[in-house]
């Protein structure tokens, strides 16, 4: 009897390591959404397999590949995951998590359109803000026509290896909260058994929305500070604990940022949940050590950010600190140290097409 399917669109580390744990669980399978066929032929080239290792593996049994005609680097089998690509669609889906990074979600759900309709159920698993306006303006135009959505936050790092298998790291253990999408008709959150399956995905019951919005804030700054100063320096994570330069600009980020995500929570939600409580969350004091908490935890995590700028890629800082500067200018309060990260990514990565 074959076990039902649960596609994840977006094929990165995130959407990696829920395929790979989702796999192993044996509760469901995994089916990898790709951008194209070409995508799926280098998948398959690559044994059709994921690959990941624990925090605690030493590095020294990696290192870099010279001959990419051999074993992939990591002791043991990985687990082979299926694949699909938009011309493949048959039917609408079920059950899709979004991993893409913010930047690319748009163009993958308009790609994979056929497969949604108002029966599907959708998890949003993503860094950033604001994506839920677009896709409202932009992709569910039919009310009729929209699926039930959930968003949710995850504390997990990983990444790939330098290798030319789908090898990962899984550098930093962490944990998936979630929530319905105000509107969702859909009262049960059908992921929280899906990802349960799996005790290394940490994944929490659900909670309320607003609880999830706070959650999704405090990893907005997290990223507003991390992602942009990686970029801009070039460095690992933890690298940026050993400068005192960074954390004073830090702290400017994290002042100015709690500003403006308290009168957008207070506006937002404010109705919904104690005052008190978005105050707490947002403490300078609270998300600083929040930011150097993450740090520690990815010590040796190169960001995401800091990738796309090396690979002249378009970043995710439109929907970090870019919806913290629209966001300041709607509330009337000041921008200056998140549209300073801003103009300094955007410029780097001008220079680097020179």
């Amino acid at each position: 009897m074959s076990l039902p399917k649960v596609h994840i669109l977006g094929a990165g580390s995130i959407g990696s390591l829920l395929a790979y744990n989702l796999a192993k669980a044996q509760v469901v399978a995994p089916v990898l959404m790709l951008r194209d066929a070409a995508r799926q032929m280098d998948f398959k080239k690559r044994g059709s397999s994921v690959y990941f290792c624990g925090n605690d593996t030493p590095l020294s049994q990696f290192g870099i590949r010279h001959n990419y005609n051999t074993e992939p680097l990591l002791t043991g089998e990985g687990i082979k995951i299926e694949t699909m690509t938009p011309d493949q669609i048959k039917e609408p889906l079920s059950h899709i998590i979004v991993t893409t990074k913010a930047q690319s979600t748009l163009s993958a759900l308009f790609n994979y359109r056929d497969a949604i309709d108002c029966n599907t159920a959708m998890l949003f698993l993503q860094n950033g803000m604001g994506l839920k306006e677009q896709m409202d303006a932009k992709v569910w135009l039919n009310e009729d026509d929209k699926p039930h959505i959930f968003f949710g936050v995850t504390t997990h790092g990983a990444h790939r290896l330098p290798s030319p298998f789908y090898e990962y790291r899984h550098a930093g253990q962490g944990q998936i909260d979630m929530a319905v999408a105000p509107g969702t008709l859909l009262e049960e959150n059908p992921f929280e058994e899906i990802l349960q399956s799996s005790p290394t995905l940490g994944c929490q019951d659900t909670m309320p929305y607003p609880e999830l919005l706070l959650k999704q804030s405090q990893k907005l700054v997290v990223n507003a500070c991390v992602n942009p100063l990686t970029a801009l320096m070039d460095c690992n994570n933890g690298q940026l604990l050993d400068s005192y330069a960074t954390s004073t600009i830090i702290n400017t980020v994290v002042f100015e940022s709690s500003i403006i995500l308290r009168e957008y929570l207070l506006d937002t939600i404010g109705h919904q949940i104690n005052p008190a409580l978005i105050s707490s969350a947002l403490k300078p004091q609270r998300l600083n050590e929040l930011i150097n908490k993450v740090l520690q935890l990815t010590h040796d995590n190169s960001s995401s950010m800091r990738e796309d700028v090396r690979n002249n890629r378009v970043t995710e800082i439109r929907y970090i600190n870019k919806f913290l500067m629209d966001m300041g200018n709607k509330y009337k309060k000041p921008i200056t140290a998140n549209l300073m990260l801003y103009n300094l990514v955007n410029a780097q990565q001008d220079f680097n097409k020179f």
